[in-house]
C-alpha cells in the first residue's frame, strides 16, 4: 500500500465526521438559499401608492365697464385680467369651477363655501408681518353625485370698490396705513363620496390671490394649483436578489453535494478505514520521517553482526542512544531494521511487520514501494 494512500485514508479517518458535517451544512444552506432565490422566493408586503386622483378648482372673473374711459366704453366686458381698474367698474363677477379627474369612476358630493379674507401686511427685519385681517362670506353651494370630468360651479360677486373703501376705513380707524392691502378669495371645498371604489373625504382651500398695491388698481397675483390625492395600499413584491446571491446559492449547493458524494465514494471505493496493521505501518513511516536527520541507509558488516545485540523498543529510543553515543542510526537495507553500533554492542530496533487480517492484502495494487523479505541480522 503506498504511503500517499495511507496518509489520505488516515486523514479521512481523522476528519471524516467534520467533513460530513461541514458538507451537510453547506448543502442545507445552499439548498435553502437556492429554493428561496429561484424556486419559491418569499413574498414581501409593503405600503405603496396603488391609485390616485386629482382635484382642481379654477377661478374665472369678468367685469363690466360702468364708467366709460378713453379706452373702454360702457358695457365693455373685461375677462380674466391680471389687473383691473376699480374706477371704471363696480364689481368683478367670480365663477369658481370644481372638478376631479384621473379616475375611471366616482360619485362625490361637493360643498363650496366662498369668502374673502381682507388683510394688511408689511415687511420687517424678521420677515412678513400681518397688521390686521377680516373675513366676509361671499356665497355657498352644494352639488351632489358629481362624476369624474363633470364640474360644479359657484358664482358670486366681488365688489372691488366697496372692499377698497372698507380697507381705507379700517386704516383710518387705526390711524395708520402701513404695508399693502391684500384681498384673497377663498373657496373652501369639501369633497366626500367614492372615487374608483374607494372612500374619500377631503377639504381643500382654493385661493385667488389679489392685492391693492396703492396705484388705484386691483391686481390678481395667482391661484391654488391642482392637488393630487394618493390611495395607499399594501402590495406584494418579490425581493430583488443580486448576482452573488443567485449564483452563489447554486454554487454552495453543488459544492456541498459534491463534497458529500466524494467522501462517500472515496470511502467505498478507494479510501477505506485503516486497519490496525496499516496504522502501525503509517506510524513507523511517520517516526522514520521525524528522525530522518539521524538515520543513514547502509549495511552492517558480517563481522559486527556477531556482537552482542540490545533490542530497543522504539525508534525514538534508538535515536536517543545514537545521540548519547555520538553515532548514526543505520537503516540496514539488507537485513532490515535500524541499528546503532557503540563499541562492541549493537543497539537494534526492528519494526514489527504488519500481518494481513481477514480480507486485508498488504501487497495492494496501489503499493508504490517494494517489500523485501526479512533476512534477519
Amino acid at each position: 500500500m503506498s504511503e500517499t494512500n495511507l496518509r489520505r485514508r488516515a486523514f479521512l479517518d481523522k476528519w471524516q465526521t467534520v467533513l460530513i458535517i461541514g458538507f451537510v451544512v453547506l448543502t442545507v444552506v445552499g439548498g435553502w438559499t437556492t429554493y428561496t432565490t429561484h424556486v419559491s422566493p418569499p413574498v414581501q408586503t409593503q405600503e405603496a401608492v396603488v391609485d390616485s386622483w386629482t382635484s382642481s378648482g379654477d377661478f374665472s372673473h369678468t367685469a363690466i365697464v360702468t364708467n366709460s374711459s378713453t379706452l373702454y366704453d360702457n358695457g365693455t366686458v373685461l375677462e380674466n385680467r391680471s389687473v383691473y381698474f376699480p374706477h371704471i367698474i363696480d364689481d368683478i363677477g367670480q365663477t369658481f369651477t370644481y372638478r376631479y379627474r384621473d379616475a375611471t369612476e366616482g360619485d362625490v358630493d361637493v360643498e363650496m363655501n366662498a369668502f374673502i379674507r381682507l388683510n394688511q401686511t408689511g415687511r420687517v427685519e424678521q420677515g412678513r408681518i400681518e397688521y390686521w385681517s377680516q373675513t366676509e362670506s361671499l356665497g355657498e353651494k352644494r352639488v351632489t353625485s358629481l362624476n369624474p370630468g363633470e364640474s360644479a360651479q359657484l358664482r358670486f360677486p366681488f365688489d372691488v370698490n366697496e372692499t377698497a373703501r372698507h380697507a381705507a376705513r379700517v386704516q383710518d380707524d387705526l390711524g395708520t396705513a402701513p404695508g399693502r392691502v391684500e384681498a384673497t378669495i377663498i373657496v373652501r371645498t369639501h369633497v366626500s363620496g367614492t372615487v374608483d371604489g374607494k372612500r374619500v373625504d377631503e377639504t381643500i382651500d382654493y385661493k385667488l390671490f389679489g392685492e391693492y398695491p396703492g396705484d388705484k388698481t386691483f391686481r390678481i397675483t395667482g391661484e391654488t394649483p391642482p392637488k393630487q390625492f394618493d390611495f395607499v395600499g399594501t402590495i406584494e413584491t418579490e425581493p430583488q436578489r443580486g448576482l452573488l446571491r443567485r449564483v452563489g446559492s447554486v454554487a454552495l449547493l453543488a459544492f456541498g453535494g459534491l463534497g458529500l458524494l466524494s467522501v462517500a465514494v472515496g470511502r467505498l471505493m478507494r479510501f477505506p478505514p485503516l486497519t490496525a496493521s496499516e496504522r502501525d505501518r503509517l506510524d513507523s513511516i511517520e517516526k522514520r520521517a521525524a528522525n530522518d536527520e539521524w538515520i543513514s541507509r547502509g549495511r552492517i558488516p558480517e563481522t559486527i553482526r556477531e556482537n552482542p545485540v540490545i533490542e530497543v523498543e522504539t525508534l525514538d529510543g534508538l535515536v536517543d542512544v545514537a545521540v548519547d553515543s555520538n553515532s548514526r542510526v543505520i537503516e540496514d537495507d539488507v537485513c532490515g531494521g535500524f541499528h546503532v553500533v557503540d563499541g562492541d554492542i549493537i543497539y537494534s530496533h526492528v519494526p514489527e511487520q504488519p500481518h494481513a487480517g481477514a480480507g486485508e492484502d498488504v501487497d495492494d495494487a496501489d503499493d508504490d514501494d517494494t517489500e523485501e523479505a526479512d533476512s534477519g541480522p
